[in-house]
């Protein structure tokens, strides 16, 4: 997917970031804001991508994490303030339940993974990207870390789809960025 033509501001993205860190969803914060979720979405797809961190793209994408990260900090902090009162008639499980829907990867009660919005992808999307990641360790265009860390995020998007293959390619890119790291490649 192209990235759209949307002049990305500190303002538009402020306003998105605000809507997310009140425990709105990417897909209202973007409507929100006057983007529909599509072009929102592959505007943070594009920051993902950006290797410069310089970018708007980049900013917005790190910006919602920072966002999310915040709004379900408030919600761990009120969880706690509940047990902490210690109190029968105290109903908890509204914000149990907020946790879950909203990180499920970290606070779903079956321990099962499942997908977040940080991996969204089909299997033709989950191929090109790990492609593309190749592409970038062979170049020398991404440092071995954020590899890595990218390798990671497709390893998990594999599991959460249940490729064995494509998580077994993944585990070969991973062991590829350790050699490069390491100078043996």
């Amino acid at each position: 997917m192209s990235v759209p033509k949307i002049k990305l501001t500190d303002e538009l993205i402020n306003k998105i970031c605000s809507l997310v860190e009140q425990g709105r969803p990417f897909d209202y914060a973007f409507i929100l804001s006057g983007i529909d979720k599509s072009s929102g979405y592959a505007l943070r797809s594009a920051g993902v991508k950006d290797t410069s961190k310089e970018t708007q793209e980049y900013k917005l994408w790190s910006s919602m994490n920072e966002a999310k990260s915040k709004y379900l900090s408030r919600l761990v902090d009120r969880m706690n303030r509940l047990i902490d009162l210690d109190d029968d008639k105290v109903d908890w499980k509204a914000v149990m339940t907020m946790m879950e829907r909203r990180d499920p990867g970290n606070y779903r009660r079956d321990g099962a993974r499942h997908e977040t919005d940080a991996v969204t992808c089909d299997d033709q999307d989950l191929n090109k990207q790990i492609a593309i990641l190749i592409s970038q360790v062979n170049s020398g265009t991404l440092d071995s870390d954020e590899a890595s860390k990218r390798a990671d995020l497709l390893k998990t998007a594999a599991f959460i789809k249940d490729q064995t293959e494509t998580r077994a390619l993944v585990e070969e890119l991973k062991d590829m960025i350790e050699k490069q790291t390491k100078g043996t490649l």
